[in-house]
Order: structure tokens, then sequence, then C-alpha cells
């Protein structure tokens, strides 16, 4: 009876996950909706079942999913699997949110990764490479619209735009970084709303108001500002590249104390809890606003605001 039950969730949990990379293989404009969804049945089967049975689910599910969908798709099953497989765990062993947030975000980075390395030696295809290659097509084809403008304007807009293709290969790094975290996010989010609603113990997550990152960010922001304004770094080095992907990173990291400094002050004030999802939504839009939030993010951690605030308050 338990094996007749055992298989029936198999075949109905693998039909889901196969039937989401179809879609995600055969509809591209479904794709960003249905890749978030895929973790999905795979996190069901791991919180339900052992070890073997999983293993059997995982490698059989997979194998069908790569010959519907070609050699395409494996590194969207690679990501998808391991993601499904960590959130069933960590339901299973009751992880904390944070925990399971950094897990998921570091095997859809190495997955990415990995499935890229992969695709490169069998299909010989540079993924990185074909995209700048496109970004500089664009840059050319742009250039054209700069013939009408006065020679001062004109050369300056070209300084700039030619810069593009050497900014993107620069940051590609920190831009994987980034996209890993947001799609552990989403993925995290999407797999616990499906989980609570059929009675999984899933984690309250951390409200934003009360995350504060290390203080110690701001001296690495710091020691990277200066080392390439006044440091013996040469454009274009080894050096140069991880400095640059360091700052952009404690940027963003900076832009995140910000935000939850934001919702933190909105919560202190006792403002609407509209407002604070307002902003963050107003400076997502209007990038000049997002050099006030990290800005907010450096006063919160060099002068220790919340904690002032908090104090005062008491």
């Amino acid at each position: 009876m338990e094996n007749n039950q055992l298989w029936r969730t198999g075949l109905l949990l693998g039909a889901l996950y196969i039937a989401g990379i179809t879609f995600t293989a055969f509809v591209p404009y479904l794709a960003l909706v249905t890749m978030f969804l895929l973790p999905v049945p795979v996190m069901f089967f791991v919180y339900k079942h052992e070890r073997k049975p999983i293993l059997v689910y995982i490698l059989l599910t997979s194998l069908l999913s790569i010959v519907i969908g070609s050699i395409g798709v494996i590194p969207i099953v690679a990501i998808t699997m391991i993601a499904g497989y960590i959130i069933g765990t960590s339901l299973k062993q009751k992880w904390p949110y944070l925990t399971t947030f950094m897990a998921v975000s570091m095997s859809f980075l190495v997955s990415f990764v990995l499935s890229y390395a992969l695709i490169s030696v069998v299909a010989n295809i540079n993924v990185f490479q074909e995209l700048i290659t496109a970004v500089e097509q664009s840059v050319e084809d742009s250039m054209a619209t700069f013939e009408n403008l006065d020679e001062e304007t004109r050369q300056g807009l070209e300084e700039q735009v030619e810069q593009i293709p050497q900014v993107i290969q620069t940051l590609i790094p920190s831009a994987l970084a980034l996209t890993s975290a947001v799609a552990g996010f989403l993925m995290i989010l999407i797999a616990f709303v499906f989980g609570k609603r059929k009675g999984l113990p899933v984690p309250k997550a951390p409200s934003l108001a009360s995350i504060s990152l290390p203080r110690s960010i701001i001296w690495y922001y710091l020691i990277v500002l200066l080392l390439l304004l006044f440091g013996p770094v040469e454009s274009g080095t080894y050096l140069d590249t991880a400095l640059a992907n360091l700052q952009f990173m404690l940027r963003v990291l900076l832009f995140v104390q910000g935000i939850t400094f934001l919702f933190f002050l909105a919560q202190w004030k006792k403002w609407p809890k509209a407002l604070p999802i307002l902003i963050s939504f107003f400076t997502v839009i209007f990038f000049p606003l997002v050099q006030i939030v990290v800005f907010f993010g450096i006063m919160d951690l060099g002068l220790q605001l919340r904690q002032r605030l908090t104090a005062q308050k008491k």
C-alpha cells in the first residue's frame, strides 16, 4: 500500500515538474514564471519521502525532462532540482529562513556556473562571449543616432556608450551573484506559499525592519574605494576586475541596508506600512534615488542609527 502511494505521489509530482519544464522550453515568454514554480513539486516529494525514493525521483524526472526539452534545459533542471531538494530538506530539518535563503542562492550560482561550463564544452558555445558580442553590435548600431549632434556632445556620448561592453564584461561575476540572490529569494517565496497552504512547517521570514548587516561592510567599502581611486591598479587587470566587482556588491549590500533602515524608520515612526514599500519601488525605478538609499545605509551602519533611535524611544 505504501509503495502504491509512493508511486502515485512520484508520478503526479514528476508529471507536474515535466509539464513545467515543457512550458519553460517551448513557451519562452512563460519561462520566467514557470522556472520559479519548478522547485515546488520537488520540495513536496523531498519533504515527504526518504533518501532512496528521492534519488530515484530526481534521476528519472531529470532524465525525462532533458529528453523532452533537449540539452538546453540542463541548466534549468540542475538549478530547480537542487533548489527544490534544498528547500524540502530545510523544511524537514527545520532550518532558519536565512539559512535556507543562503543555501538556495549559493546552489543557484554553482548550478548555473557548472551548467554553463558543461554547455560550453559540449555545444562549443560561450554564452557570455555571445552576450558581449551582441552588446558590442548594439553599441555600433547606436553610434549612427549620434551623427546629427554637435561634435562635443557626440564625442561624450560615444565615449560613454563604448564603455558599456567593458563594464558588462567586468561586472559579470557580480551580476551572477546578484541574480542568484534574487532568484533564490523568489524560489523560496513561491515554494513557501505553496508549502504553507499544504500545512508544511514553513519558517517565518524575518521582518525587513529587523535585518541589519555587519558594520564592517563600511570599512570594506572604504578600503575598496580608496584602492580604486588612489591604488596602483591598472585598468583591465584581474585586480581591477576584482575590486570593481567588490565595489558593486558592497554598494548593493549598502542599498539593502538603506532599504531595511527605511522599513525600520517607518515602524519606529508608525508610518503606514505601504509607505516604505512605495519608497522602495520608486527607488528601483528612479536610479538617482539609489544613491540616497545607499547613503542611508552608510549612515545607519556608521552612526548606528537604529540603536540610537531605539534607545531614544526607551
